[in-house]
């Protein structure tokens, strides 16, 4: 039989007791021997890793899933500055015939995309949690209830809103290293395995406010701008006009009018911002040019006596006093302004 001496004997005497944890007892008997056989010592080894290896095995299978949570959300597609609530779950507690009492892990989010809404933390089926049972610096959370829980159900809510400046794109928030507590003596801790749900972060739409132009002076139409005097310019027409679209004004063959001093005419187009496009119409210009002259009261003369009649926008333009008609008052409203008596 092959023998050692004692050096290596307190050599592997303390691999031995680093590794494998030996008893005292067996550390003494080894320390009595001056000669120690090899096998033994290989067979001490042996029995103690075994016994390591039931423990390992052990505290594995106290860790084993007997539970299962979930993640629920009102919305999973949100956009920018909006707000929605999510809703943490036992799903599954068949295995816990005992129940379970106390519920604690970790309920992670990115803190630079969401933030959790005022008083908006809640316990739900009696679980007692708010504010005070989340810590936002390490995501751990803690919960109790006052019955044992022994179906699934809802545990708590939190709404958040998401960041005016929120990175567009997909977030995730997690319920992870989850356990529950039985209360009982032994094996009183079940666990749950991590979960998470995928938040799509869409960029907020900007609201567009209506285009839109008013006037204090002039009559504005969906289609039509009148009540404007003759010999207005295109500079007083702004001023007399409350818009914040830019503002186009063409002749009546469509050419863009860039003078400023150009003198408006009935059968002008003025096209604000994108959607709202209007003829304007002077008051008695039933020929165009924006000046009130002779030629103006012949033409409605003519109309009168139905003898050239004059159609839309100029009729509309004859129609000084706004009766619906073209008469003899509004030939005399429109001498007087020509001979400057009147406006």
């Amino acid at each position: 039989m092959k023998k050692i001496s004692l050096i290596s004997v307190f050599i592997i005497l303390g691999l031995i007791t680093m590794i494998t944890n030996v008893y005292a007892n067996d550390v003494d008997m080894i320390n009595q021997a001056k000669d120690v056989d090899v096998s033994y010592i290989a067979n001490l080894l042996y029995k103690k890793g075994a016994e390591q290896a039931q423990i390992s095995v052990k505290a594995d299978a106290e860790k084993t899933t007997k539970f299962s949570v979930g993640i629920d959300s009102t919305s999973t597609t949100v956009k920018q500055g909006s707000e929605f609530t999510v809703i943490t779950k036992i799903t599954d507690i068949n295995q816990v015939k005992e129940g379970i009492l106390a519920l604690g892990g970790i309920f992670e989010f990115d803190k630079n995309i969401l933030e959790i809404k005022d008083n908006s933390i809640k316990g739900v089926n009696n679980w007692n949690f708010s504010s005070k049972d989340y810590n936002l610096n390490n995501y751990k959370f803690i919960t109790d209830n006052s019955d044992r829980v022994t179906e699934a159900g809802n545990i708590f809510q939190i709404t958040f809103k998401v960041k005016e400046n929120a990175t567009i794109g997909n977030t995730n928030i997690s319920l992870k290293s989850v356990s529950g507590g039985t209360g009982a003596t032994t094996n009183g801790i079940v666990y749950a395995e991590d979960v998470n749900i995928t938040i799509d972060i869409q960029k907020k739409e900007e609201i567009t406010e209506p285009e839109k132009l008013t006037s204090d002076l002039y009559k504005v139409e969906t289609d039509t701008i009148s009540r404007i005097q003759p010999n207005t310019t295109i500079s007083q027409f702004k001023k007399n006009v409350v818009t914040k679209q830019e503002m186009v004004f063409t002749d009546k063959e469509g050419n863009v009018i860039n003078d400023e001093n150009a003198i408006i005419g009935t059968g002008t187009k003025l096209n604000a911002g994108t959607t709202l496009e209007f003829v304007l119409i002077v008051k008695g210009d039933v020929d165009g040019d924006g000046i009130m002259n002779l030629n103006d009261i012949a033409k409605m003369k003519l109309h009168y006596i139905e003898k050239e009649l004059l159609t839309g926008i100029y009729l509309k333009a004859a129609d000084v006093d706004e009766d619906a008609k073209v008469s003899v008052n509004d030939i005399a409203q429109v001498k007087l302004m020509y001979i400057g008596k009147t406006k």
